[in-house]
């Protein structure tokens, strides 16, 4: 079987077009039974003259007879034997005798009765198949047209009862044309407001990029203009859309972190190491987003560290960093994806999420002693001027880590370096918790353990900022362990006893005794004055001092778990809003995105209970038509969710799920108006579709409209030539009894589905064509005119015998390739005109009804096989190098491509060609001297395959076309 496979097909054919359908036999004037025409009747009666006697009855002898010949000398030369004029226009000078004027009268009248007599072929064929058979001409088909309402602001809803009528202008003869709707519709006041969509571009399952548009009916998904005609863009968007912000938020008082090194430690599940420039880090800082640069990935965590230099971190603010609203004041943190294809690295990410915080070199407490508040930035004393032990005290506040995510703590003293003999003179730390001041921390200055003494929950709005008899938490405070009017009262004492003992030895300092002294001068100060003073020496003791600190710092760890903090939350950022939960473990880190394409349609002014009819105008040539229609699934927002609709709350759908214009009527259920949502705007209800792979297979859209009521044409004896055109847009502007709350309505664009009254040609071909294949396809034949007859938009069919796709040999099965009319092709497309895969697949179900069930039938596209010409060509002298090359370009793709000269041409199934052909073409250009160098290749699974001389194509379904572009060069020597 593999070596049959080369073997070419033994039918080379064209296939079967619209215009080859009408058997020559059965057109009008194919065989007359009188054919003769005026210069046939002239010579037949000229010719005839030669035969008739002309008696003047003078002449008696009849051997001396004349002929009627002389009688059509000026209008019949006997020598050659034809007429002398063409037409009887030619005759029309008034120099014609006026017995030839008789006779050509007689001959055009004659010429009345050959017409009635060779009216008898036709008058039998219709005999035939009008009485004999009784098959019937097609009647017309009415036209529909879509209509939009628009009620006035105080009426909420109307009823357009079906049948109402709308008037629609006059016909061609000056009778009013009426129009009347088809259902009974109640309109509203809802109106679309937003369309939007996401984009989900996958490779083998991973997403790679995930894209989005705010305004889906704009070139660049934000604001500005779709500068084509009609303007269209994609239901479910595309990858070449802006990037979508994907990531999530954690919201924390716990990051109230404003000064000194920070070290944020996030656990949330596990960050793989492939992510280590992956992911963009921000936080909120004053003057908007932070980004973070020094980040790392140790052991599954992300470690995030902020210098003293970078910015506080600080609450939201909607208008600092505002590029979306956040229900919260908090401090944020933002992780996102640099790049989308390693969404996968985090996609089943289940976090549990714990932040631990360890910050060092926090210096701008809040400081009060019993003489008030402190300032930090200075010097200071911080049990006052005259400390009592075990009462005068130091109170410290730092809310953002006095709180209870506070784990332990350590207060760093720098003592004045002036003050050789100061002391740090506190160990214990107190807590006030709710206002009263509680026991002391465990551990000492260096490490004091907070873990669950603190109660409340940080906010910056609730937190104590200063501190006074109301103060309630967010303090510790300190006590003064040194006793300084006791050291004060030693030294005194011990003054006195020196200068009392009248001691005259030379000034000396034991330098051991007075650092002793120095060290222990509040315990021992009288026992060594005694003691210096019995050995005599003279011994330099310093006044006790106030104790005095350069700065105070604090240093902490805090921690928090997300699931058992209230306070904090996370946010997964969505495409156009995000979902907030607390206490909870979010399903995943980031949001979920399982369909290829999400239209998302807003509606405003829309009451529960009421329905809403969408009108989808659709340009319907437009759409990969290599691509399967997988379905549409529709859903509304509830909630942060979607909910999908039930089948019977999408009442009617005329467009074949967005494959073709029409109206879908919805009866949204209640939880489309319990619209709590964050996700989406929550003012609004929202209808969402989405398309779960291959979303380039749906046409593009020109326009979503509500309120949408269709009407259908009513015939009252009016002339009928709009049901081919079509109705055009505007023409009906009211309704013929004016409604009470209806304010206007309108027909924004052309009506469809008109046909007017089947022509003799049409009817003859389709009965003929039904007298041969008698409704079932048997052969080749059979096969291509049953789909032209039920198509009428398909231009040419070609069938090929025990075919599929994939090989010309395979019985039990046929193949059928089909082209579209050339005019319903965009400009875009027509160097590989295709039709939609929807359309081949109701071909195909539409053929299967006619054949045996053993038949396997596939309908396709032509594969295109594309030609790119390489050339070196000289130009003669004269023409512009750039301009010409051009034009090279062009002429090749016109004949490569014929029918892109004129669309009326239509496809032909071209299947090959010779190089010399091409060369011989380019050197017959007006502006060509001569080739020299030519080379032709084509493109195979993308790769490039070289040409040689003979071109032909691989297969019959395999159409020889034009490269989009060429490769012409004019400046190298030939």
């Amino acid at each position: 079987m593999s070596t049959l496979c080369h073997t070419p097909h033994p039918l080379t054919r064209q296939g079967t077009a619209q215009t080859d359908r009408l058997p020559e036999g059965l057109k009008s004037g194919f065989v007359d039974l009188d054919e003769r025409t005026l210069t046939n009747l002239v010579r037949q009666s000229a010719e005839y003259s030669r035969y008739i006697g002309f008696y003047d009855g003078v002449h008696a002898d009849p051997s001396a007879r004349a002929d009627w010949t002389v009688f059509f000398e000026q209008i019949y030369d006997f020598s050659t034997k034809r007429c002398r004029f063409s037409s009887i226009d030619e005759l029309k000078t008034g120099e014609i005798s006026p017995h030839l004027g008789l006779f050509l009268a007689f001959l055009q009248l004659f010429q009345i009765n050959q017409s009635n007599l060779n009216e008898l072929t036709d008058k039998h064929i219709s005999l035939f198949y009008e009485d004999v058979l009784q098959l019937a001409y097609k009647p017309t088909l009415p036209d529909k047209a879509v209509i939009f309402t628009t009620l006035a602001k105080s009426q909420e809803s109307l009823l357009l009862k079906s049948g109402t009528r709308l008037l629609a202008g006059k016909d061609g003869q000056g009778n009013p044309r009426v129009y009347k709707t088809t259902e009974e519709v109640v309109v509203n006041q809802a109106q679309v407001t937003d369309l939007k969509t996401v984009f989900v571009q996958k490779n083998g399952g991973e997403i790679q990029h995930i894209a989005l548009t705010q305004k889906a009916d704009t070139a660049d998904g934000i604001s500005k203009p779709i500068e084509s005609e009609p303007a269209s863009w994609d239901p479910f968007g595309n990858g070449n859309q802006p990037k979508a912000e994907i990531g999530c938020l954690i919201a924390s008082p716990i990051f109230y972190l404003s000064e000194g090194n920070r070290t944020i430690t996030l656990s949330a599940g596990n960050f793989p190491a492939e992510l280590a420039d992956q992911l963009t880090i921000q936080y909120t800082a004053p003057k908007g987003w932070q980004e973070v640069s020094s980040w790392e990935l140790p052991g599954g965590k992300l470690v995030i560290t902020l210098a003293p230099a970078l910015p506080a971190w600080v609450g939201f603010d909607p208008e600092k960093h505002g590029d979306r609203f956040f229900d919260t004041v908090l401090p944020l943190l933002k992780i996102s994806l640099k790049d989308h294809a390693q969404y996968r690295l985090l996609q089943q990410n289940k976090p549990d999420i714990t932040i631990d915080v360890s910050v060092t070199g926090c210096k701008n407490l809040l400081l009060y002693n019993d003489l008030g508040e402190i300032d930090p930035s200075k010097s200071f004393l911080p049990f006052g001027t005259r400390p009592v032990p075990n009462s005068s005290k130091l109170i410290i506040g730092y809310p953002s880590a006095f709180n209870k995510y506070l784990k332990n703590f350590a207060l760093v003293v720098n003592e004045n370096p002036a003050l050789s003999n100061s002391v740090v003179n506190f160990s214990q730390a107190f807590p006030l918790v709710g206002g009263v001041w509680q026991a002391a921390f465990p551990g000492d200055r260096n490490n004091y353990n907070a873990v669950g003494v603190f109660k409340n929950d940080y906010s910056q709005d609730e937190a104590d900022l200063s501190y006074s008899t109301q103060t309630k938490n967010n303090f510790i405070r300190v006590i003064n362990q040194y006793d300084y009017a006791k050291a004060l009262a030693s030294y005194t004492q011990f003054i006195a006893e020196t200068a009392g003992g009248g001691s005259t030895s030379s000034k000396a300092t034991t330098t051991a005794s007075t650092v002793k002294i120095k060290d222990k001068i509040a315990e021992r100060a009288t026992d060594v004055s005694k003691e210096a003073i019995l050995i005599g020496t003279y011994i330099e003791v310093n006044p006790p001092v106030i104790p005095e600190y350069e700065s105070l710092t604090l240093h902490y760890n805090a921690s928090v778990s997300l699931k058992n903090d209230a306070a904090s939350f996370f946010y997964q950022i969505h495409p156009f809003g995000y979902q907030k939960f607390n206490k909870t473990v979010p399903p995943n880190l980031m949001p979920e995105f399982g369909s290829e394409g999400t239209l998302y349609i807003g509606i405003s002014r829309l009451l529960k209970g009421q329905s809403l009819s969408l009108h989808f105008q659709l340009l319907e040539s437009s759409g990969n038509p290599d691509l399967k229609i997988n379905g549409i699934t529709w859903f509304t927002a509830s909630n942060n969710s979607l909910v999908r609709m039930a089948p019977h709350e999408i009442i009617k759908d005329t467009t074949g799920q967005l494959t073709t214009s029409g109206i879908i009527r919805f009866s949204l259920p209640p939880e489309a108006f319990e619209n709590r949502n964050t996700v989406l705007d929550s003012n609004k209800v929202w209808l969402v579709a989405r398309c779960e792979q291959d979303c380039a297979a749906y046409p593009r859209v020109i326009a979503i409209k509500s309120q949408a009521v269709e009407s259908t044409f009513f015939n009252q004896n009016n002339e009928t030539a709009h049901l081919t055109t079509g109705l055009e847009a505007g023409t009906i502007t009211k309704v013929e009894l004016p409604l009470s709350g209806l304010k206007k309505i309108e027909q924004p664009y052309v009506s469809t589905g008109g046909r007017s009254a089947e022509s003799v040609s049409a009817y003859r071909t389709r009965v003929s064509e039904l007298l041969r294949h008698k409704s079932r396809a048997w052969n080749i034949w059979d096969y291509e005119r049953m789909v032209l007859e039920e198509f009428p938009e398909i231009y040419k069919v070609k069938c090929i015998s025990h075919s599929k796709s994939t090989t010309e040999y395979a019985p039990g099965n046929v193949l059928l390739v089909v082209l579209p009319h050339l005019e319903d092709v965009q400009t875009q497309d027509l160097l590989q005109p295709k039709v939609s895969i929807g359309k081949r697949e109701e071909i195909r179900a539409y053929l299967q009804k006619f054949v045996s069930p053993f038949v396997k039938i596939e309908v396709i596209n032509p594969v295109y096989e594309a030609l790119e010409v390489t050339a070196h060509v000289t130009l003669i002298d004269g023409f512009d190098k750039a301009y010409y090359a051009d034009q090279v370009s062009k002429a090749l793709k016109a004949w490569l491509s014929p029918w892109l000269k004129s669309r009326e041409e239509g496809l032909t199934f071209r299947g090959e060609l010779y190089q010399s052909d091409l060369i011989n073409f380019i050197e017959q250009l007006a502006y060509v001297d001569y080739i020299g160098f030519l080379e032709v290749r084509t493109y195979v699974n993308g790769a490039p395959v070289l040409c040689g001389e003979h071109i032909k194509t691989s297969s019959q379904s395999v159409i020889l076309t034009s490269s989009a572009t060429h490769v012409i060069d004019t400046d190298k020597p030939c």
